[in-house]
C-alpha cells in the first residue's frame, strides 16, 4: 500500500516538474530573443467587415445563407419580395409599346400630312396660272368679271388650304418630338425597374464568413438596410505596435508569424503589408505602464487569403503575438514552432 502511494507521488511530481521545467523554458525563450533580429508585439486577428445591404425598402423573401457560412464573391445571399415591382415592371413594358406605337401613327400622320402639302401645292400653281390669264383676259373683255372673280376667289382657297397643310406638318412634327420623348421616358422606366428587380437579389460582394444574420425573413428593410455582416477573407490581418528601433528595421513584405493564444503550436504564417511611418502611443490594450508610455509604430501583418480558407476555425477578436525578422534569410527561433504552421 505504501508502495503504491509512493510511486503515485513521484509520478505526480515528475508530471509537475515536467510541466514546470516547459514552462520556464518556453518563458525564457520568448523573453530572451535577440531584439537585432527579431521584433515582437500583442495583437488580436482581425478582418475588414463587408455590409450586405438592400438596396430599396421591401419584404425579405428568402435568405440563403446563415451565421458562419462561408459565401464567394457572387453567391446569391438574399431575395426579396417583388410581386409589385413585377406588376410595374410589366405595366411599365405596356407603356413602352404602346408609347412606341404612337411613335409609328405620328410619323404616318407627317407622311399623310407631307403628301397633303405636295397635293395643295400642285392645285396652287394651277388656279394661280388660271387667276393670272383671267387677270389679263377681264382687261380685255375676253371674259366677264364674274368669272375673273371666280378664279380669284379659288387661288386665294388653294392658298390657304396650303398654308393650311402646312401647318398640319408643323404640328404633326411637333406631337412626333412629344411622343418620341414620352416613348424614352417609358423605356427609362423599363429600365429602372428592371434594374430593381434584378437588385432584389443580393450577392455576396467578396468572398468570406457571414458573422452575423442581422434580419429576418419576412421583415421589411429600408433602403440601405442591413441584412448580413461578413468577414472578408482576402483581408485577415494583426495589428501590433513595435519600438522606433524595430520599425525602422521592418520591411514591407517582411515574413511575420502570428502565434495566437488558442493554438499555440500552429502559428500563421502572414506578410508584412503596413509600417506605419508616424510613431503613436500605444492602445491599452498593452500591459504594462512603461510600454504604454513609450512612442511606438503600428504594423501590420496580413494573412494570405489561402491560409484563411484552408482554416475555417481562425476567427476575428482571437488575441495573440505577432513575430517578425528582420532578415529573410534569418531562421526563426525554435520555440515558434515555424515548422508547424498552418497553411
Amino acid at each position: 500500500m505504501k508502495k503504491s502511494l509512493i510511486v503515485k507521488i513521484l509520478v505526480v511530481a515528475l508530471i509537475a516538474y515536467s510541466a514546470y521545467a516547459y514552462y520556464q523554458t518556453h518563458k525564457v525563450s520568448e523573453t530572451n530573443f535577440d531584439a537585432n533580429l527579431y521584433a515582437s508585439g500583442n495583437g488580436r486577428l482581425e478582418a475588414t467587415e463587408v455590409s450586405i445591404n438592400a438596396k430599396f425598402s421591401e419584404r425579405i423573401e428568402k435568405l440563403y445563407v446563415n451565421e458562419g457560412d462561408i459565401v464567394t464573391e457572387g453567391q446569391p445571399v438574399a431575395q426579396m419580395k417583388t410581386d409589385t415591382m413585377q406588376a410595374e415592371y410589366d405595366e411599365a413594358v405596356m407603356n413602352a409599346a404602346s408609347a412606341a406605337h404612337e411613335i409609328q401613327v405620328k410619323t404616318q400622320a407627317i407622311n399623310v400630312a407631307k403628301c397633303d402639302v405636295a397635293s395643295y401645292q400642285a392645285d396652287l400653281a394651277a388656279r394661280k396660272s388660271r387667276y393670272v390669264r383671267s387677270s389679263q383676259l377681264v382687261k380685255s373683255g375676253a371674259i366677264s368679271k364674274q368669272t375673273y372673280d371666280d378664279d380669284a376667289a379659288k387661288y386665294n382657297e388653294a392658298r390657304s388650304a396650303l398654308a393650311s397643310a402646312q401647318e398640319n406638318v408643323r404640328l404633326s412634327i411637333a406631337t412626333l418630338a412629344q411622343a418620341q420623348a414620352n416613348a424614352k421616358a417609358s423605356q427609362a422606366h423599363v429600365a429602372v425597374l428592371a434594374s430593381k428587380l434584378k437588385e432584389s437579389t443580393l450577392y455576396a460582394p467578396r468572398s468570406g464568413r457571414i458573422q452575423y444574420r442581422v434580419a429576418r425573413e419576412g421583415e421589411v428593410i429600408t433602403a440601405g438596410g442591413r441584412i448580413f455582416s461578413m468577414w472578408d477573407m482576402d483581408d485577415v490581418y494583426m495589428t501590433f505596435y513595435v519600438s522606433e528601433f524595430a520599425a525602422g528595421r521592418i520591411k514591407l513584405g517582411a515574413e511575420a508569424l502570428l502565434v495566437m493564444d488558442s493554438d499555440r503550436d500552429h502559428p500563421i504564417p502572414a506578410k508584412i503589408s503596413y509600417v506605419a511611418t508616424v510613431a503613436q502611443f500605444t492602445p491599452k490594450t498593452v500591459e504594462t505602464k512603461e510600454e504604454r508610455s513609450k512612442l511606438m509604430f503600428r504594423i501590420k501583418a496580413k494573412v494570405d487569403p489561402s491560409v484563411v480558407a484552408n482554416n475555417p476555425e481562425l476567427k476575428a477578436g482571437v488575441p495573440g503575438v505577432a513575430w517578425v525578422k528582420f532578415d529573410a534569410n534569418t531562421p526563426w527561433p525554435k520555440f515558434l514552432k515555424a515548422e508547424n504552421a498552418k497553411n
